[in-house]
């Protein structure tokens, strides 16, 4: 019975291995060598997703027992088939026209079965409430005289609801799959490439290296080695694994807080989704609604960026310094030189990719370029060498962390399908800008709710997508940019990872750290807090974003580093010594006059003079002293 069992897992395990390492090459080999139209090669890309995630995600989460097992691969075998009957029916779905051609019977069973398989498979991978989400709004299409007011409409029958999702590239293989398919695949496929050829070490060195012995050293080796790790990665939970593992540890070992341990590295590795030039999934899409090129959104993203890490430092280091804390010993710190020697060659592969994306080719065709070019740099030293057993590990973990956000993009198809065919898209904006009575600052305060609220239950990718597609066009109405409006969708989505009670990268840092995950949670918020704020300034301050003269964006930028730095000494409550209540707020309305620039930035660096002096004795008396003097 135990050997029965054990080839039985053993055979699942190959099965995942074939279907993850058939899967990558099935994305690299259509992304640049074989051309196949778009329609064939997402439905087929959904195919392997959805195949994944049957295989690697269990019904019920922690319990995978023998029975729970044949039905995971039942539905793996089932997803397969409609697969296999779009690439049969491939001419036939790109030549027929909409709602005019005959569906067939074998058409829309397999329609409802992709659709249900695509359910079943965001509940498993992302969640209950994106799953709940995309039922409510299927519900809605089917049954639209049930609702009131403006959003009641005729309702869709199924056979024009399954047409609509599963036979054009409008529902479930809309733009979010296809940027799917082309772009996030292969920089996921890139990063997979460069973790495995020892990419995570080279940076968690050099962050030691650059931050180990100062003052609370391994904090800041989490904010340094997670922002260098955002460079390849993009996704905040692999960070925390990839980097909390070692930082969250020694963080504890010199006197960190367990739960801030863990929210520090939670923030830090979130900041990998806004960090270019390989930012989160959803960046993408951004680069896909708004219609430029990848590139330039990972150039409007830097300044956020920096920002973002800026605050945290500021935070770790004066927490630091509140609890007299020291760096690492001299002996524990790795020699970054050697670590270079060894990795440094595959930092090569990252300035192709950003030469290629430079120089006018598309995302795609650097993601292929980038992914060819580490494969091939790998073989300069041994340390990095991808030979067939690494090489198929990285083929197959790059399926494994594509395959959530596949069906994020897919399920995300669904809602937008439905906000299509049913015309509550175009309703929707109008509903909200009343509601709002036309004021921007109201419209963005419950762009921010809502996104904050769908994120609680949903990955980035999906909450980014539909407040994107539900409340940006309210944004557009009043005069935003859609450039701004989408990034401030973006980061507000980002806010997924570490906002409780939904959070991804506080629980798995809590995990690590031995803390409590809620008080993690709330620590993260705290930390991140910067991430509330900025979307705000880049609205109302666009050279955030690099739009404006090159002196403008320098000011916005010094104003801002400052602005966060008070902001960091407000929260945590030291800036040059501990901070009383009165030095806390008149640090936090200096941290808001600077960060919002203008005129309003004189009054934040009078504040935060003034709290500066205060908090120096020296300085002080000798204020008092001439105070007096000028008296008489």
């Amino acid at each position: 019975m135990k050997t029965s069992l054990f080839l039985r897992k053993k055979l699942l395990i190959y099965v995942t291995s074939l279907v993850g390492v058939v899967w990558s090459l099935f994305q690299l080999y259509t992304n640049s060598f074989w051309i196949v139209d778009p329609y064939t090669q997402r439905s087929l890309h959904v195919t392997f997703c959805l195949m994944m995630i049957f295989l690697i995600h269990p019904t019920l989460k922690g319990r995978q027992s023998r029975k729970d097992t044949v039905f995971s691969a039942t539905l793996a075998l089932m997803a397969f088939l409609p697969g296999l009957w779009v690439t049969i029916n491939a001419e036939r779905y790109l030549t027929r026209y909409e709602f005019a051609d005959p569906v067939y019977s074998l058409d829309l069973i397999f329609g409802v079965v992709t659709i249900l398989l695509l359910l079943e498979a965001t509940r498993r991978s992302l969640g209950l409430a994106f799953t709940a989400l995309a039922l409510f709004f299927l519900f809605y299409g089917f049954f639209g005289p049930l609702f009131p007011g403006v959003t009641a409409h005729r309702g869709i029958p199924l056979k024009e609801m399954v047409e609509f999702m599963f036979m054009t590239t409008r529902g479930i293989y809309g733009i979010p799959t296809g940027v799917s398919v082309t772009y996030v695949y292969m920089f996921i496929l890139f990063a997979a490439f460069l973790y495995e050829s020892g990419g995570a070490v080279l940076f968690t060195d050099i962050a030691l290296g650059v931050a180990g012995r100062s003052r609370g050293g391994p904090a800041k080796v989490a904010v340094v080695g997670s922002a260098l790790f955002g460079l390849i990665s993009g996704s905040g939970s692999a960070n925390v694994v990839a980097t909390g593992t070692y930082t969250i540890p020694l963080m504890k070992s010199i006197g960190y807080r367990p739960h801030f341990a863990g929210a520090v590295e939670a923030v830090a590795s979130t900041g990998g989704q806004i960090m270019p030039p390989i930012m989160g999934a959803a960046a993408f899409v951004v680069a896909e609604y708004v219609g430029i090129p990848y590139i330039i959104v990972c150039l409007h993203a830097a300044i956020p960026a920096i920002l973002y890490y800026a605050a945290l430092f500021f935070m770790v280091d004066f927490e630091a310094r509140r609890r007299g804390l020291r760096g690492l010993p001299k002996e524990k710190i790795p020699d970054a030189k050697k670590s270079i020697l060894n990795y440094g060659h595959m930092f090569i592969s990252l300035i192709i990719l950003l030469y290629v994306m430079i120089i006018g080719y598309t995302a795609t065709m650097a993601g292929v370029m980038a992914v060819i070019s580490a494969y091939l740099i790998s073989f300069l030293r041994k340390a990095t060498r991808l030979g067939v057993r690494r090489l198929l590990k990285a083929l197959e973990a790059a399926a494994k962390m594509a395959a959530s956000v596949a069906a994020a993009c897919a399920g995300a198809g669904l809602i937008i399908g439905v906000l299509d065919i049913t015309g509550l898209g175009l309703k929707f904006s109008s509903i909200i800008t009343k509601i709002a009575g036309g004021n921007l600052i109201v419209l963005l305060i419950l762009l921010m709710v809502t996104a904050i609220i769908l994120g609680m239950g949903m990955p980035t990718t999906a909450a980014y997508i539909t407040v994107a597609v539900i409340m940006v066009p309210a944004l557009l109405e009043l005069g935003v940019s859609p450039l701004v409006a989408h990034m401030f969708a973006f980061y507000y989505a980002c806010l997924s990872l570490y906002t409780p009670p939904v959070a991804t990268a506080s629980y798995v840092a809590a995990g690590i750290a031995g803390a409590d995950a809620m008080k993690t949670g709330i620590t993260s918020m705290m930390l991140g807090s910067s991430l509330l704020i900025v979307p705000f300034m880049f609205v109302f301050a666009p050279s955030l974003l690099f739009v404006g003269a090159p002196l403008e964006i320098l000011l916005t930028l010094f104003t801002s580093i400052v602005g966060v730095a008070a902001l960091g000494g407000a929260l945590i409550g030291f800036m040059v010594k501990r901070c009383n209540i009165v030095e806390r707020v008149l640090l936090f309305i200096a941290a808001i006059s600077l960060i919002f620039p203008g005129a309003t930035a004189l009054i934040g660096f009078v504040l935060l003079g003034a709290v500066l002096v205060m908090q120096s004795p020296l300085t002080f008396r000798r204020l008092v002293r001439y105070i007096r003097f000028t008296r008489r």
